[in-house]
């Protein structure tokens, strides 16, 4: 019954270091991975357009068939208009 015992200690132990094992390199491959993705995507990112923000008056949005414009004054952004009669909330 020792040698049984035994054994299954053995086994139990190569179980374990075989799975931290195949942990270990699944964690590695995933951060390289991410840093590799993380890399591309900054690269993917291009500038349109540079405007200054004292540049810009209005900004319209077309948000499901509605049309939105923020209007800029001294003291911020305000809503100018909503259309089809929707109330702002």
């Amino acid at each position: 019954m020792k040698k049984k015992r035994g054994l299954f200690v053995v086994i139990g132990l190569i179980l374990l270091c075989l799975l931290l094992g195949v942990y270990l390199i699944l964690k590695k491959s995933n951060t390289d991975s991410d840093a590799d993705t993380n890399a591309a995507a900054e690269d993917a990112q291009e500038e349109i357009t540079a405007v200054s923000e004292d540049d810009i008056e209005s900004l319209t949005f077309h948000l499901n068939d509605d049309e939105v414009t923020w209007t800029q004054n001294e003291d911020g952004w305000n809503l100018s208009k909503l259309l089809k009669n929707q109330p702002f909330i």
